[in-house]
């Protein structure tokens, strides 16, 4: 019986949380969600910026899946839809018989959005980006600078930490003990002593994006060959369950 890709509904349930139980047993951490709507981004009348769960099914069985975000793109000819493609998860990383899933899956993303793109998938040297090389993607290593605000939670959370039992019980042990927190305070410390731009920077927070946030878009969006849509409308949709913001100004401008 071949496979089918479909929207992913709520007779599709059961078999999903088969899949993950198979994945769990075979040692793999990665699940599908037990759940058909995005609580994120639900596809409700009017949004353009929702997600979109597909699986994949074999007769009674769901043998893998994968999420479409939709979201507006400024691009060299305006303003396009274009989505990112995460979490194709296949049953073919713990049964070879399922093996070619994996690109089935990416191929049935790209006849939904030609313009689909993959972002955050841990190097290019993992299955995923060297999949997606076998098709002809482009793949290249982005930069990712972030600093955590508590130790504890993001050494307990952070999920390249808690694949390996060593690296997952140091961490915990870190998070525990404190010496995460003086770890971090060491880094903050350095980060504030390098840091002469804060004397011409100011924090405000806000319970919501307003017209200003058009305003820096429409005036920002022409440097960039490819950026999503970051005005008003669309940064409240995308942190709407993540409480106040927090803004910053320098020299007449904002940015989130």
């Amino acid at each position: 019986m071949p496979i089918n890709i479909v929207r992913y509904e709520e007779g599709h349930v059961q078999a999903v949380k088969r899949l993950n139980a198979r994945l769990a047993a075979a040692g793999e951490t990665w699940r599908f969600p037990e759940h058909t709507l995005s609580h994120w981004l639900p596809d409700e009348p009017g949004q353009e910026i929702v997600e979109h769960y597909f699986v994949a099914v074999d007769g009674d069985e769901v043998r893998g899946g994968y999420i479409l975000k939709w979201q507006p793109f400024w691009t060299s000819n305006g303003l396009q839809r274009v989505c990112t493609l995460y979490l194709p998860l296949s049953e073919g990383i713990i049964h070879p018989a399922f093996k070619l899933l994996g690109l089935t899956l990416v191929r049935d993303a790209l006849k939904r959005n030609a313009l689909a793109f993959c972002l955050g998938m841990g190097g290019a040297v993992r299955p995923l980006p060297q999949t997606l090389k076998m098709l002809g993607w482009q793949v290249h290593d982005v930069p990712f600078f972030y600093l955590p605000l508590r130790a504890g939670p993001f050494l307990r959370h952070l999920r390249p930490l808690q694949t390996r039992a060593p690296v997952r019980l140091a961490a915990h042990l870190a998070a525990a003990t404190g010496l995460g927190a003086l770890g971090l305070a060491v880094v903050k410390g350095f980060r504030r002593a390098a840091g002469g731009i804060r004397a011409s920077v100011s924090f405000e927070q806000v319970e919501r994006f307003d017209s200003w946030a058009n305003e820096v878009w429409q005036a920002a969006r022409d440097g960039f060959l490819l950026c999503a849509d970051r005005g008003m409308e669309s940064l409240n949709r995308q942190s709407r369950d993540e409480g106040p913001q927090v803004f910053w100004r320098h020299a007449g401008g904002f940015a989130h």
